[in-house]
């Protein structure tokens, strides 16, 4: 394969003395790099808490089969999302690389993958849609809960094709164009819920309940995908990255990509399904006739524990394009400073949370009080919830960012081997401690237990005690086997100067 000169290939950074001098510019950088990724990831909880809020005014059942139906429907394609999500650890490996002209040949690969996992998934929306009315749910419950799962499954391509063309920019650091296109995009979404929800009929628009919030959302997914591909397919990043669909089938490559995708995928999903089994086990204290106060307090603590976690997920995906920067320079030096920066930022954030956690837990649930949802047991249930939730909340946001860091490294099979065992541990714990009579603080033990071993496991594969197999370290810059390094690679460290 033949490697671009470097002066074609190379690109505007900022200058290298202001790069990442000492462990202060690193920990700027992990920060700045985090911030826009907190951004996106708090605006997409805003989104979904708007489409709960309009779609419980107009009906309590559409707003419950909202809830069920989505994150059916997120779980079904969560696999795909992480297929298509990995591209931005290839295009961070090429830019690592200074190989400008496989970046958009890197993203193609995954736009077509996303098409391809889009058409399957709109193949099996419908027969998967009937299981909610096998589990035994109420029928008109259901039939709104297969509705909203169908259409979001049908769009979900969309939202396969959006995220691999965002890899684009967050692979490349360039995160605040991907901000602002959600922003305007989540904007339109709140717009459209209340015109297909409600209806408009001066605008001839009748009312669509359920199905008008789920095409909603597809239709703002549309136009996100839109916008992002016009941007892609400038002249300029033609010129630069090769945006225009060239050879993009390259057998171990693609097979490299999908494979790291797969892994990367069914990761998430597992995560995913050990949060849905930890719910489902909870509401088995409703379902026994027992007081649903204890259900209550812990939905709420766990609320709270998954804002705190908003700005270590956004810590996680900087240091995934970070480190996968650093691999593709060959700088692994200091992409270690890079993750034990973003570990230092991570111990500082999770350290206060915690200490607010306890030594204030009616404050953070006061704001509720007010309402009238909490009262009487449910408060004091809750309260005492909640210091089990920062034992949850240190745990699991230590693993979420060491596996952003092996994301990175291209170490996505051992992290899902991984969170496959953590998850089969809680799957036969749980149900186990609840036959013999274990309450909610059991579950929320086995739950930190659970992650504690994938952040155990992350921790020893990122820092090991003994230096690491030959094959062991090869499999992390394997995608790059196929081409030559570039003569005098320039250090990572003078080259993400600027982030933006």
């Amino acid at each position: 394969m033949t490697i671009p000169s470097p002066k074609s290939d190379a690109l505007p950074f900022g200058d290298a003395k202001t790069a990442l001098a000492g462990r202060g510019s690193l920990m700027a950088l992990v920060a700045g790099s985090a911030l826009p990724f907190c951004v996106s990831s708090g605006a997409y909880t805003l989104k979904l808490t708007f489409d709960r809020l309009a779609l419980a005014s107009y009906s309590p059942i559409s707003a419950c089969a909202s809830l069920s139906g989505g994150l059916a429907a997120f779980l079904l394609a969560s696999v795909f999302i992480g297929l298509s999500g990995y591209t931005g650890v290839l295009v961070a490996q090429a830019h690592g690389a200074r190989r400008n002209s496989q970046i958009g040949p890197r993203v193609w690969r995954g736009i077509v993958l996303s098409l391809a996992c889009g058409l399957v998934l709109a193949l099996i929306s419908s027969p998967l849609s009937r299981v909610f009315a096998l589990i035994g749910h109420e029928e008109t419950l259901s039939l709104e809960e297969s509705l909203y799962f169908r259409i979001l499954t049908w769009g979900a391509g969309l939202s396969l094709l959006s995220t691999s063309l965002t890899c684009f920019w967050t692979g490349r650091g360039q995160t605040w164009t991907v901000v602002i296109v959600n922003l305007f995009s989540i904007l339109l979404n709140v717009v459209l819920n209340f015109l297909l929800i409600f209806g408009a009929p001066s605008i001839g628009l009748t009312p669509l309940g359920i199905a008008g919030a789920a095409i909603a959302t597809v239709l703002s997914d549309l136009f996100k995908t839109s916008v992002l591909a016009f941007l892609f397919l400038s002249k300029k990043n033609r010129a630069l990255f090769q945006t225009l669909p060239g050879a993009l089938w390259r057998k171990p490559i693609c097979r490299e990509h999908a494979r790291l995708g797969f892994h990367n995928g069914l990761q998430m999903a597992l995560n995913i399904l050990t949060l849905a089994l930890f719910n489902i086990f909870m509401g088995f204290f409703v379902a026994k006739g027992q007081d649903p106060a204890a259900v209550v307090a812990s939905s709420l603590a766990f609320t709270l524990a998954a804002a705190f976690l908003i700005p270590i997920s956004g810590l996680s995906s900087a240091l995934t394009m970070l480190v996968g920067r650093g691999v593709g320079a060959g700088d692994l030096a200091l992409k270690r400073r890079v993750i034990r920066a973003g570990l230092l930022l991570a111990l500082a954030h999770l350290t206060a949370a915690t200490l607010v956690f306890l030594a204030f837990p009616d404050w953070l649930l006061g704001f509720l009080r007010g309402a009238g949802a909490l009262q009487g047991e449910t408060l004091s249930v809750a309260s005492s919830l909640v210091g089990f939730a920062s034992v949850f909340l240190v745990v699991e946001g230590l693993g979420q960012l060491f596996l952003g860091a092996l994301r990175g490294a291209g170490d996505v099979a051992y992290a899902t081997r991984l969170s496959l065992f953590s998850a089969a541990f809680f799957a036969i714990a749980a149900p186990a401690a609840l036959r013999w009579g274990g309450g909610p603080e059991c579950l929320w033990a086995l739950l930190s237990v659970s992650g504690l071993i994938k952040t155990l496991a992350f921790s020893q594969r990122l820092f090991p005690s003994a230096e690491p197999r030959p094959r062991a370290r090869a499999s992390a810059i394997s995608l790059f086997r196929q081409s030559p390094t570039p003569p005098n690679p320039r250090p990572f460290a003078a080259e993400v100067g600027k982030v933006q």
